[in-house]
Parts: C-alpha cells; structure tokens; sequence
C-alpha cells in the first residue's frame, strides 16, 4: 500500500497545479488535495492529474471532513496558513500521533508591535500544531523565526510558478506595452499605476497600459491608452506576456506575489513596489528592473525611456532570476520534510 501525502489547500491556483503535478512525478506516494472552494477570490479553473482531489463542500459536517483526512493515515501532512480551524484541527491530531506536519505561510515579518505581541502569544500555539513552517522568501524565514521555530524547521520556496509554460514566452519588446495582471481591488496599488500612466502617457503617446484581472475599476480614470481584460487562466497569460514590453506590480500590500515569479520566467523587465515580498528573490534594481517605495512614476518613466535593447537585457536577467523555486525545487522540499 502506497504512503499518502495530505494537502489542505484554502485557494488551489496554477501554480500549486504546477508543483503538486510535479510531486506526483517524482513520488510513489498517493496525493491528496482538498480546498476551501467555499473562500475562492480569483475564478481560476484547473484539473489535476494523478491526484485525488476533494473539495471542504464535499463533506456535510467539519466531523465528517476531519474524519476522512484522519483515515488517510498520511505520512505527511501539509496545511496553507493557520486559519482555518478545520484544517489545524487535523494538523493537532497528525502531530500527536507523531506525524510531520508542515504549514505553508506567506506572512512577511515587518517588525510591527503587533506582531511582536503576536509572536509571543501563537508559539507554542503553533507548535501545538505544525512541525515545520514553510514560507514563501527570507521575510516568512524571519517570520517563523519570531514564532519560535529553529532554522532547522524552516524552509523557503512555498510558492512555485508553472515555470515550463512562462519559459515558453516569445518576448516583443518593441511593443511599448506595460502590463498589470491582478486582482482590481486597492491592495493591488492598481489606482496609482493608473494615475503614474496617466501622468506620462502624454509624453508617450504610443504607449498602452494593459490592466488584466477581476474586481471594479474607476472607468472615469482610463483612456484610449489604457486596455483592461478580464480575468485569464494560465495559459492564456502566455500571450499577454508576449505582448508587453515591461510587467509592474505597485502593491501596497503583497505577502508575495507569485505573478513576479512568472514575469520573471516569462523574460520582462519589472518595476515592482518594496512591498511585494517576491521581490527579493526576482527584482533587482538596475538588473532586471527596479523597485519603489512611494513615487513610482519616475521609475516607470526611466523604464518606458530604455530601448528595446536595453529592455530585451534586462529581460533575459529575469529569466535567469526566475529559475529559483521552480516546480521541482518545490517537490524536492516536500519529500525533505
């Protein structure tokens, strides 16, 4: 009988797809997935191969879904975050039993007096709970530090990208496109990108703006320059990838931003706020691009100023950038736990 590897995912997107079809390659070990679609934020659509998948709307009491996990007698068991009292309850009685039990966080570690409150109330109440934390980059490392976990039971690398769909892009940096893919909501710093666009794009009239994602806009701020497309599934952001000259991403708030990964494989130059943690694994200023604090549109400006040439450089530095945390790096860590 098959070992089992046990997933509680809240939110399963395209790049888990990536990492989890990865893990069912290179392990014997039956997988098993089951999400909170009752929570989903973004439409995204995805069959995985090789996996059993459940979803938390499948089982008609928490008794009954934790009764199940339970039943797997897993060897492993892996839970997104530490919210869902549904989950961590698993978790608990895993970790009792003696199994590895590893949560997968995104949270940066700002050094704020509520987090520092937060760090020495929810320890031991982690610990109670998972045996590793897995964050995404050094600002979750330093996270879980705070939280009481030992070097030793910390790992990076919890988010992937599906690496060997973005290498395939075929990049057109004459095309004098900027891009934007992300949810339409004010964490996404999306009104002042718009309001950065609008500020230069008379000194660039044959610049675009290409908004793509889901949410409400203040159509009272867009022009002829500017392109907004709805939400897309993977494959299709092959194309919109294609299609730009650089990617930015002006978040006020972003414990990560996988979406820097992918532009980064996908070969574009990218202008990104400090905000976004993927930032320090997949931005560097004057390397492949730059990053803001406050005012953006003069490092946008710059950026808009270079060549094809000089973006085609900083391009091909993404990509080399954007090799980390690939899908088999990522499945690789989970058989390490």
């Amino acid at each position: 009988m098959n070992q089992t590897i046990l997933i509680l995912y809240r939110e399963v997107m395209g790049y888990t797809v990536a990492g989890i079809q990865q893990l069912v390659k290179v392990t014997n070990a039956d997988v098993i997935v089951i999400e909170d679609t009752i929570s989903k934020l973004i439409p995204f659509q995805f069959k995985l191969e090789g996996v059993k998948y459940k979803s938390k709307e499948d089982f008609n009491s928490k008794d009954a879904l934790k009764k199940y996990c339970i039943s797997l007698n897993a060897k492993l068991v892996l839970c997104s975050g530490w919210l869902d009292q549904d989950y961590l309850a698993i978790c608990k009685e895993y970790l009792t039993s003696g199994t590895k039990t590893v949560c997968m966080f995104d949270t940066q570690w700002h050094g704020s007096f509520r987090q520092y409150i937060a760090s020495w109330a929810s320890s031991m109440y982690l610990k109670k709970h998972f045996t590793f934390m897995w964050g995404s980059g050094m600002r979750q490392f330093e996270f879980a530090k705070r939280m009481g976990y030992s070097s030793d039971k910390i790992k990076i690398g919890f988010y992937t990208c599906d690496y060997n769909l973005y290498k395939t892009v075929e990049n057109n940096y004459d095309s004098r496109n900027i891009l934007f893919i992300g949810r339409f909501v004010k964490e996404k710093g999306i009104d002042r990108l718009i309001e950065s666009f609008n500020i230069l794009r008379e000194s660039f009239p044959t610049w675009t703006l290409t908004l793509v994602g889901n949410g409400k806009l203040d159509y009272g701020k867009l022009n002829s320059q500017i392109i907004v497309k709805e939400f897309k599934q993977p494959f299709e952001l092959v194309n919109e990838f294609s299609r730009a000259s650089i990617f930015c991403l002006p978040s006020l708030y972003e414990p990560w931003g996988v979406v820097l990964h992918e532009a980064a494989v996908a070969g574009l130059p990218i202008l990104c706020s400090y905000e976004c943690g993927a930032s320090d694994s997949f931005v560097r200023d004057g390397y492949n691009g730059l990053k803001f604090e406050k005012n953006m549109t003069d490092k946008l400006k710059y950026l808009m100023e270079k060549t094809p040439n000089q973006l085609r450089e900083f391009g091909d530095n993404s990509r080399k950038l954007g090799h980390d945390f690939n899908p088999q790096i990522w499945a690789e860590t989970i058989l390490a736990f």
